[in-house]
């Protein structure tokens, strides 16, 4: 008798699971979205290393899923979308490359409505290795190469050991890449 009472309790909730949102709404294409970046991501070729400076080390090709987020909710005729914090999904690209001389490309690929339907995203966020020598392009003439004085004007110019590192909250733009109907309450 317990079983059949558990029966009717579930066969009657089960349909107001399934019912579809009171009303959906077009996210249009190239609608704005706000993503900021979460972890310091690095061209550093020892995870381990760039771990214990407070970065993630990152390979080309690599997705991943828990650097970024939704900053500011997304709105569509005053009813909420895409809420804030929501985790983005990033794509390492191809062209970027590892060490001093490197470049860190990372592509925005998907957030996740507020009804659980997929937005693709589109939008890229860069850093560019400065690369370059331990000394200066430049040196004035009468600079003793010993002192720190002759190198001083080597400040700008990067470490020769330093991977490329996109720092942790950055806020970037980038925009819906298709139009999504999305269910809202």
């Amino acid at each position: 008798m317990k079983n059949a009472a558990i029966i009717v309790v579930l066969a009657v909730a089960t349909p107001a699971l399934s019912q579809e949102p009171a009303e959906t709404i077009i996210l249009p294409r190239e609608t704005v979205v706000f993503v900021t970046v979460d972890q310091a991501l690095s061209t550093h070729k020892k995870p381990k290393k760039a771990a214990r400076k407070g970065y993630r080390a990152v390979k080309a090709g690599e997705t991943i899923r828990d650097a970024a987020h939704v900053a500011f909710p997304v709105k569509i005729k005053g009813r909420t979308v895409i809420e804030a914090g929501v985790p983005v999904l990033l794509r390492v690209r191809p062209e970027t490359k590892t060490g001093v001389y490197g470049r860190l490309l990372i592509e925005t690929v998907m957030v996740q409505a507020r009804d659980g339907s997929a937005v693709p995203l589109e939008g890229r966020i860069e850093a560019v290795g400065v690369g370059g020598r331990k000394r200066p392009a430049v040196r004035p003439k009468n600079a003793d190469p010993r002192g720190a004085a002759g190198y001083a004007l080597g400040a700008a110019v990067a470490d020769a050991t330093t991977p490329v590192t996109l720092p942790a909250g950055g806020l970037y733009q980038v925009i819906a890449s298709s139009s999504v109907e999305v269910g809202v309450e």
